[in-house]
């Protein structure tokens, strides 16, 4: 069903985030499938090809 569908993309979702590597800002435990959200990421921790506009944007509407 449906559900079995969405969790098994929660679990491919979080093993591929295994191997790319977690970021400092986040505590991830994979096995729980749980996170906690640590600290806003100063803007040198986020990827460089970010559009901040886009995202004003997408917050604004």
């Amino acid at each position: 069903g449906e559900g079995c569908r969405s969790q098994a993309r929660i679990q491919n979702s979080m093993d591929l985030a295994t191997q790319r590597g977690f970021v400092e800002w986040v505590d991830v435990d994979s096995k729980k499938l749980s996170g906690v959200f640590k600290a806003y990421p100063e803007r040198s921790e986020l990827p460089s090809d970010i559009n901040e506009h886009l995202i004003v944007e997408l917050y604004s509407k």
